[in-house]
């Protein structure tokens, strides 16, 4: 439980992979929706309302677990922007030595020279 738990509460992946996975499934339940109607109209389905029914659960199963995967990647960039994170690095400190000249300007002036 601890491996599924490190991966699931520290990564994004699982979302995306349902994403990914919803637009699959929709892409194939299409395809098979296609064949049955295919099928239904050359006569070799002759069950009434079979086709019908198979058609719609394959469309919205697909979309149902695309929707899942949209409905996981937005609650995860919401939870990324709420956790207590400072919004920028500060790389340098900007103490004016007196002079009116930054150190941290001078300073980076002096790695790009080298």
């Amino acid at each position: 439980m601890a491996l599924a738990d490190a991966i699931i509460s520290s990564s994004y992946v699982p979302l995306r992979m349902m994403s990914y996975t919803g637009v699959v499934v929709s892409f194939i339940g299409i395809l098979y929706a296609i064949l049955i109607l295919f099928f239904v109209l050359t006569g070799a389905i002759t069950v009434a309302g079979w086709a019908s029914i198979m058609i719609i659960v394959l469309i919205l199963f697909g979309l149902q677990i695309l929707m899942l995967g949209v409905i996981g990647e937005y609650l995860w960039r919401v939870s990324e922007n709420t956790r207590r994170r400072s919004l920028y690095l500060i790389e340098d400190s900007c103490n004016l030595d007196g002079s009116g000249k930054d150190k941290a300007k001078t300073s980076k002036a002096k790695e790009k020279k080298s």
